[in-house]
């Protein structure tokens, strides 16, 4: 499925996508880089660098036909009262409204959004039900009330929305609940502290149990409103005793817990979600924790940043720190240099020359109308300083005399003037600078659809291309009955699989018995034995049984990517190993491809023994199987041609059998080679077992025992491929 993550970088999301991507779903990540980074993965999905409320989301929607959203994209909310709590909140709101506005303007079939326990509020009945009053009493519980309003009145207007009310979610990436504070302070190499706790009950479940419930939701057909949770509360104190009885990790140090009775506990009854989703909780708190412990020892990030400033002491140090102190130091700086040039030219050389106004202007061109006005009182204090140093003048004489009234207004006029068209020509510098800085962002935008557009053209020209081109393949294949070679259908049908379906290793296997496997065509190197039992892969009784296709969705190492089985009248006759298959052509039409071309080969292989019934008498000798000269030659050659795409080596070993009749012969020789094997008239009276697949050690023995049958074997010919 065509499946959108938003926030797909961030604590549920990144889980969430790994395990979709395992899945071999098509997924696409929208996520602003806030509070996550795209992984360090071979397999990455298709991602947008922008927050869900992006105007430019639309375009995500229109490009690609998702079956599914996710919506994870909400910002953590600060403390209600500061400067970004307003910020943060309009930007979840806007975000969840434009996101669940375009699913349903562009026919999502289904979007999932988390809620939270916090809804709930205080309740007198344990487990809480959905049904339960909701009575939140911070932020988050109202903020996550107004998210289920709204996905309510999208289920007014027919867009199916599945919420998911969570317990308190923890595990690996993670470091705002409690148990990771509580891992991240006591694996610091810091002595152990006292420290107090209000000893909360909450219903902790486990970030993959939460993930599962998610893909679960996706799948199943359902859009009410289900509580995700362990349905057990667990107290602080108790998760310290577990976490500590369990790893022995945590320092000494005494543990305070505060009993507050008005502190809501938390329990969620999670059995409509069991039962519509067919769900159920699997990490229990204890091995939770373990889990959550060993993440943190190998891949835990600091958890304190130190630095030059944050180390220095004293009062040097903080106000380096702060930017604004020392401009403010700069401005003095400047203020106290002109002041001392014009008392020295004023004072020495009897140039009347005010440089308080050039300070004034300079300060205001650096750095503004801010500093400008404080440009403007330090030169008003810098001149009557002047004139009671120079001129002796009293300071109340100053502002009695309305010349140096106007002098200082002028001090005032100048910097006015030059802080105005500063700060109106930085202002339009900013505007111009964002402006550009959204072309920008629309142009690299733009460039990222048009790639994903080429790679989609690309990908479908291909299919149509490889479409076009199987056709003639497989009919390439069925032709060769034309030419009395079925023996090659195998051979030539591992070639097909290669091309049409982009696979760089293809092995078939004959299925003999009910339980024994043989190789019968191998395309690119050997990964596999000859000759198997069903038993030895766990997939193949299923693959035999059910008729169903086998993909490797957990990546095992030892298993094939994809294995589909050949079919006929309801009984396996082969099964298709495939490998080295591109990650991103592992869709739903490539495993369509697959079954029409394993149907296509059932209707070959049929087609084959019937044309083998027909010609019985022209191509073999009597009631035997053993060919004649003509059609044994057109064999040997094609093993010839196809030795040279192909690591399947072919020894042809020729023989005499004087005063033996035909059956005779065959009677002897079938005992002792392979049903994969044949036998053919080489002429002169001279027969040729042709050994498929076979080293030259076993060839050997076949040799000697046909010496012991009393059938003298010639030297033999080695057919080699890729040996």
């Amino acid at each position: 499925m065509k499946i959108l993550v938003t926030g797909g970088y961030g604590f549920i999301g990144s889980h969430l996508v790994e395990r979709l991507i395992q899945e071999r779903h098509q997924v696409t990540v929208i996520d602003d880089l806030s509070s996550g980074s795209p992984p360090d993965a071979r397999r990455k999905p298709a991602a947008y660098a922008m927050g869900v409320e992006d105007s430019k989301c639309e375009k995500v929607f229109e490009e690609t036909a998702f079956d599914l959203v996710v919506h994870l994209a909400n910002k953590p909310l600060p403390e209600e009262g500061t400067k970004d709590f307003d910020k943060v909140l309009h930007a979840n709101n806007t975000g969840l409204c434009h996101v669940l506005y375009l699913a349903h303007k562009y026919n999502v079939k289904k979007v999932v959004v988390l809620s939270s326990y916090r809804v709930y509020g205080r309740q007198k009945n344990l487990p809480i039900k959905e049904n339960a009053p909701l009575k939140p009493l911070d932020p988050y519980g109202s903020w996550y009330l107004m998210v289920e309003g709204v996905c309510g009145a999208y289920r007014k207007v027919g867009l199916r929305v599945v919420v998911l009310r969570l317990g308190s979610v923890y595990g690996a990436k993670h470091s705002e609940d409690f148990i990771n504070q509580l891992i991240e302070e006591n694996l610091r190499d810091e002595p152990g502290e006292d420290r107090t706790y209000t000893d909360l009950v909450k219903d902790y479940v486990h970030v993959s149990d939460v993930v599962e419930a998610i893909a679960k939701a996706c799948e199943r057909q359902t859009s009410n409103v289900l509580n995700i949770s362990s349905a057990r509360g667990v107290s602080r104190s108790e998760l310290v005793e577990t976490a500590d009885a369990h790893m022995n990790v945590f320092k000494e140090g005494k543990y305070t817990f505060l009993q507050c009775p008005d502190e809501p506990k938390i329990v969620l009854d999670n059995k409509r979600a069991m039962t519509e989703l067919e769900w159920a909780p699997e990490i229990p708190i204890e091995e939770g924790i373990m889990k959550t412990i060993e993440w943190h020892r190998n891949n835990g990030r600091p958890t304190e940043k130190t630095g030059p400033l944050e180390a220095a002491e004293g009062l040097g140090a903080r106000i380096l720190a702060n930017a604004n102190t020392y401009r403010y130091l700069e401005n003095l700086m400047a203020c106290l240099f002109f002041l001392l040039v014009t008392y020295f030219m004023q004072k020495n050389i009897a140039i009347n020359v005010d440089f308080l106004i050039v300070y004034i202007v300079v300060i205001n061109a650096f750095y503004g109308w801010n500093q400008g006005r404080v440009a403007i009182a330090l030169s008003v204090f810098a001149y009557l300083w002047l004139k009671v140093n120079l001129d002796d003048v009293a300071v109340a004489n100053v502002f009695r005399d309305p010349s140096h009234i106007l002098y200082m207004t002028m001090y005032f006029i100048v910097g006015v003037s030059v802080g105005y068209v500063m700060n109106r020509m930085k202002f339009e510098k900013s505007m111009l600078l964002k402006d550009l800085k959204e072309a920008n962002e629309e142009m690299q935008f733009t460039n990222e659809m048009y790639e994903r557009s080429i790679e989609i053209k690309n990908s479908l020209q291909s299919t149509i291309e490889n479409y076009e081109d199987s056709l003639g393949k497989i009919f390439s294949v069925v032709s060769k009955l034309d030419k009395a070679i079925p023996e090659q259908i195998f051979t030539e049908a591992a070639s097909v699989y290669a091309g049409i379906l982009k696979a760089e290793n293809v092995h078939i296997y004959l299925l003999n018995s009910s339980r024994h496997l043989r190789l019968a065509a191998v395309k690119g190197g050997h990964r596999y034995h000859k000759s198997m039992l069903l038993e030895e892969f766990s997939f193949l009784p299923s693959v035999n049984v059910e008729k169903k296709v086998f993909v490797n969705k957990e990546m095992v190492d030892e298993y094939p990517m994809v294995c589909a089985p050949i079919v006929q009248e309801g009984r396996t006759l082969a099964v298709v190993f495939l490998d080295d298959v591109a990650f991103r052509n592992l869709t739903h039409q490539f495993l369509n491809t697959l079954k029409v071309l394993s149907h296509m080969l059932s209707n070959t292989i049929s087609r084959a023994a019937e044309y083998e019934k027909a010609i019985h008498d022209k191509k073999y000798h009597g009631n035997t199987f053993i060919m004649r000269a003509e059609w044994f030659d057109k064999l040997v050659k094609e093993k010839h041609k196809a030795s040279a795409d192909s690591e399947m080596p072919f020894y042809l070993i020729e023989f005499e059998a004087e005063k033996k009749t035909d059956e005779e012969i065959y009677s002897i020789v079938s005992k002792i080679i392979r049903s994969t094997d044949f036998i053919g008239e080489v002429g002169g009276g001279r027969f040729a077992v042709l050994l498929v697949d076979i080293n030259e050690k076993d060839a050997t023995t076949i040799e000697h025992r046909l010496c012991e049958r009393g059938i003298h074997a010639a030297p033999k010919e080695t057919i080699k491929g890729g040996l």
